[in-house]
Formats: C-alpha cells, sequence, structure tokens
C-alpha cells in the first residue's frame, strides 16, 4: 500500500499568504476574521503537511524561509485559482468595465497583485488602470474619469474617502550639504502635488528659504535627483530608499504633517465596483507592516 500524500489544504494557504502580506500573525488573524491561536494553528498544519518550515520569527523577526518564499508564490496562484472557480459555480458573474486611479508614489508591486487577483476571480471585468499624482488622479475621479481611486491625502481629510492607513511624510537627502544649505535646494514634484505642497508651507512657516533645483513627474524621478545629491525633498516614509538619509533635526528642517492612503469610489457604485473597492479594503496593507518582507514585496 502505497504511502498517503500530503494536501496543502485551501484555507491553510489562504492564512498563509495573509501572515506573508502583513507581517506577521496579529493582523493576518483579524483580517481572517479568525483568533490568533487559529492562525497560528494554521501555520503548524501547512508546515507539517509541507514538511518544512515556512516562517522564522522572535519578538523583533519575522521573515519566511527559503521554503516559504517557494511556497508563496504557488499559494498565490492556487488561491487565485480557488477563488476564480468559486466564482464562476456561483454565478451570476460581474461584468462590466471599470476606471481605476493610483497614486504614481506608491503604486509598488502590492497594487498589481490585487488588481490581478481581482481580475482572475472576475475574468467578465475589464479593468483600465491609471497611475499619476494624487491631484490629476483626484480630478479624473470628479470628471467621471477613474471610477475607484487610491491616493494621498492629509490626515483627518474630510473628502470621502475612507483612510488605509496612515504614513508620516519626512525630509530626505542624498548629500549633507543640502539639507544644511542657507536657501535649500529642492527637489520637487510639479504643481498640484501634495509633497510639494507640504514642503513649501512647513519651509515658510520655519521662514526658511528655498529654491526649486529639480522638478520631476513621477517618484523613481525624484528619487534619482535626491540620491545624486541635487536636493532635499519631501517623500511618504515608504519611499525612501538606499542612498537617501532623512536629515536630523540638526539640520533644521520643519516638522512635516501625517498622511493616509484613502480610498474613494464615485457615487452609486456598481457591484463590480463595490467588490473591487472591498477587495482593496481587505488587501491592501500599510508598508511598514511589511518592512521585514520588502524584498518579497
Amino acid at each position: 500500500m502505497g504511502r498517503t500524500m500530503a494536501e496543502l489544504e485551501i484555507g491553510l494557504l489562504r492564512s498563509f499568504v495573509e501572515i506573508a502580506a502583513c507581517g506577521g500573525f496579529g493582523r493576518a488573524a483579524r483580517r481572517l476574521n479568525r483568533t490568533q491561536s487559529t492562525v497560528s494553528l494554521h501555520m503548524r498544519r501547512l508546515e507539517q503537511a509541507a514538511g518544512a518550515r515556512l516562517i522564522e520569527r522572535g519578538p523583533r523577526h519575522f521573515a519566511l524561509t527559503e521554503a516559504g518564499r517557494m511556497l508563496l508564490e504557488d499559494a498565490e496562484r492556487l488561491l487565485a485559482q480557488h477563488d476564480q472557480c468559486l466564482a464562476r459555480l456561483r454565478g451570476p458573474t460581474l461584468a462590466g468595465a471599470l476606471s481605476v486611479g493610483v497614486s504614481e508614489d506608491f503604486v509598488g508591486r502590492q497594487t498589481p497583485r490585487i488588481l490581478a487577483s481581482f481580475t482572475l476571480a472576475h475574468p467578465g471585468v475589464r479593468l483600465e488602470v491609471r497611475a499619476g499624482l494624487a491631484g490629476a488622479m483626484r480630478r479624473a475621479l470628479k470628471q467621471g474619469e477613474v471610477d475607484l481611486l487610491v491616493a494621498r491625502r492629509l490626515a483627518g481629510a474630510r473628502d470621502g474617502g475612507r483612510p488605509l492607513w496612515r504614513e508620516q511624510l519626512v525630509w530626505v537627502a542624498g548629500a549633507a550639504e543640502a539639507a544644511a544649505a542657507p536657501v535649500i535646494p529642492l527637489v520637487v514634484f510639479g504643481e498640484g502635488c501634495l509633497y510639494r505642497a507640504a514642503a513649501l508651507a512647513a519651509l515658510k512657516r520655519a521662514g526658511r528659504r528655498w529654491r526649486i533645483a529639480f522638478t520631476g513627474s513621477g517618484l523613481a524621478g525624484v528619487q534619482s535627483a535626491v540620491i545624486a545629491g541635487l536636493g532635499v525633498s519631501v517623500l511618504g516614509r515608504s519611499a525612501v530608499l538606499p542612498g537617501m538619509r532623512v536629515p536630523a533635526a540638526a539640520d533644521g528642517l520643519p516638522p512635516l504633517p501625517e498622511t493616509e492612503i484613502a480610498l474613494y469610489c464615485r457615487a452609486r457604485p456598481n457591484a463590480a465596483l463595490a467588490a473591487l473597492a472591498r477587495l482593496v479594503e481587505e488587501r491592501f496593507v500599510p508598508p511598514q507592516a511589511r518592512d521585514d518582507l520588502r524584498a518579497l514585496f
């Protein structure tokens, strides 16, 4: 009689994917609407079935093992196929076309994964995704060109958006002399950008002199200019890259406000838009929750 093959249960894989996305057990348990002990049990059962340790964790440490990294990609694909199959069986399927706007400064890899999982589960819905500065994306939403928007705003703003997470703005520089210069050289986005407005408002309140040294149309250009030492900029903390430094208080740069990543939907959403909004709320994870898993995402 042959040996019984171990099975990777869908429920266990779902818990594993959420743990990896959240960077820990507690938040994953809340998102799965389960107790933390149940999620921990799921991981023990999954590791037993896999025959390998999948997660290394300690009081201040959380990381996937080599086996965990290998399983994560397959688990995400299996869950997407499972959910797509289930959606077809349950019917009726969602259909139509949706336009999605995303602030260019945090598109990353998380957004495409969320949208791809929605497309797999609802193949009858055609998505068009646009990335740009938050100001331009808000205008597109107001004009009916975008159905759903994920964008940055000042914390606590009451503009109809539903907050997903908060993030502190920080000054960033590539060269020490830029932050300490009598006239601060600024690396900024174009007019209408929240980062630009926050930088200029803070410098004005502090009575600091400044000049525009570089204007970029996208995040990559601004980051490259800062790293090259062209000037000082303002970014969300999650956008700080190696080669950048966050100036100390001794540099004399004024404090900056906290921001929120918020979800906006057009009025009177249809079933497809409502389903997409729910998925975005469930799956978007604050970057700080994934610091120890940044290489995976």
